[in-house]
Formats: C-alpha cells, sequence, structure tokens
C-alpha cells in the first residue's frame, strides 16, 4: 500500500508537471497569435509617424534645435520598427549575429530612453568593466532586452530614482555578465517565480510578455537570465552571455 501511494504521487506530480508545460505551450501560440496582430498595427502607425517626421526634416533648416528632436523621433521610429519585425522573424526562427560591442548597445539602448530618464529625473551609474569582450548576438534582439528592462527599472524608481548598469568578464567561464539594478519598489516574493511566464503581470495596462521574451531571447543566444529582489528594496536583473575571444 505504501509502494502504491508512492507511486500514485510519482504519477501525479508528473500529469501537473505536463499540464504545466501544455498551458505554457497554448500560452506561447496565443502570444504568437497575438504578436503578428499587433505588429501589424504597431507597424502602420510607425509608417505614419515616420512619414510625417520626414515631411517637416524636408521643412526644417540643418542647424536648427526642432531639427534634432525631429531626428531622434526618427531614429526612435526606426528602432521600434526593426524590434518588432525581428520580433516577428524570432517567432520564424530567423535569427543572425553580429560580433558586438556591449557597452555602445547599451549606450544606444539608454539613449533611446533618455526621455523617460530625464523626465523621471532618474540617476544612471554605468559601472563598466575595462575586461571586456565582443558578444555575438542579434543587435535588435538584444536591444528589446535591454530597453525593456531599462523601462521595468524606471516604473519601478519613479522619480528620483537611481540605476545602476553593471558589467563583468569571467575568464574562468568565458562569460560577461550585465547586471541592471534599480532602488525601486521591488518584487513580491510570491511573484518573484512567475515574472518570466507568459502574461503574467502586475499591471493592468501591461499585457505581461516583455519579461517572457526576453528570456527566450537570451537562452536563444545559449545566455540565462535572472533576478534577485526584495519588496521596497530594489530589484537587479543579471544576464550571462558568451564572449567572444
Amino acid at each position: 500500500m505504501k509502494q502504491a501511494s508512492v507511486s500514485v504521487k510519482s504519477l501525479q506530480k508528473q500529469i501537473q508537471q505536463l499540464n504545466e508545460k501544455l498551458i505554457q505551450s497554448e500560452r506561447m501560440n496565443i502570444s504568437g497569435i497575438m504578436l503578428s496582430s499587433i505588429t501589424h498595427d504597431l507597424n502602420r502607425a510607425l509608417t505614419n509617424i515616420l512619414g510625417t517626421v520626414g515631411i517637416q526634416l524636408l521643412q526644417e533648416s540643418k542647424d536648427n534645435s526642432v531639427r534634432e528632436d525631429l531626428e531622434r523621433i526618427k531614429l526612435s521610429a526606426q528602432t521600434c520598427r526593426e524590434i518588432i519585425n525581428n520580433l516577428l522573424n524570432f517567432a520564424r526562427a530567423e535569427f543572425h549575429l553580429t560580433k558586438t560591442n556591449l557597452h555602445q548597445l547599451i549606450d544606444l539602448c539608454l539613449d533611446l530612453c533618455q526621455y523617460q530618464l530625464v523626465s523621471s529625473k532618474i540617476e544612471v551609474i554605468k559601472n563598466y568593466s575595462k575586461n571586456m569582450f565582443p558578444v555575438n548576438i542579434s543587435i535588435s534582439y538584444m536591444e528589446y532586452v535591454f530597453i525593456n528592462l531599462i523601462l521595468n527599472a524606471v516604473d519601478a524608481v519613479q522619480e528620483n530614482g537611481r540605476i545602476t548598469i553593471t558589467t563583468d568578464y569571467s575568464k574562468k567561464s568565458n562569460r560577461i555578465t550585465i547586471k541592471i539594478s534599480d532602488n525601486g519598489c521591488g518584487i513580491s516574493e510570491k511573484n518573484i517565480s512567475n515574472i518570466f511566464k507568459p502574461f503574467f503581470t502586475t499591471k493592468s495596462q501591461r499585457m505581461g510578455l516583455g519579461l517572457a521574451m526576453a528570456d527566450r531571447i537570451v537562452k536563444k543566444h545559449n545566455g540565462l537570465i535572472k533576478v534577485e529582489s526584495k519588496a521596497d528594496k530594489g530589484s537587479s536583473f543579471i544576464i550571462e552571455l558568451p564572449a567572444c575571444r
């Protein structure tokens, strides 16, 4: 009887794990369908933005502060379009890697998030390692990951907060670590195990796909992403990627 009881419990556990995998698979299928629909509408909106900005740029002189703002809008819209298109390619398993300087890429992502950072008066501290190597990555996909993590940190710290970006290289593992930390509200213990699951969100206006997609992208690069957090103490998202030596 004891052995039978153990076998039943083991079977129940296996069934539960299988159900969780099926639910996860179904969620990802749904997210793929939603992604295709959403990206179509977003591309149409970005086309209108780029068209309007292009017309305005033709009317502005070269030495004009308004022109600089329009150029920034154009760059941001083009980046958004590239990220959207690459997310669709990601769903179709198209993946092109480029040898990339991570510090330059992170700086670009910070520049694209400049409005949110400046308007919320958030201090950004960069602790970049001098002992670094390039990484072989899909630039647009990793842009998506970094921008997502930076904007999540902005939401967490709100005004007058602090975001710290630290990089490091381990010769032993030949891996690069990127840590994006904030001193914001943190993540509760009951939520921390769910944040990389599709459609999990604590914000009613969000879909809960950002971190799930970031997790898939990092894993596609043979890397890993994890989080360390305490409620009211802040959070750190840590990404590890193989280095190119």
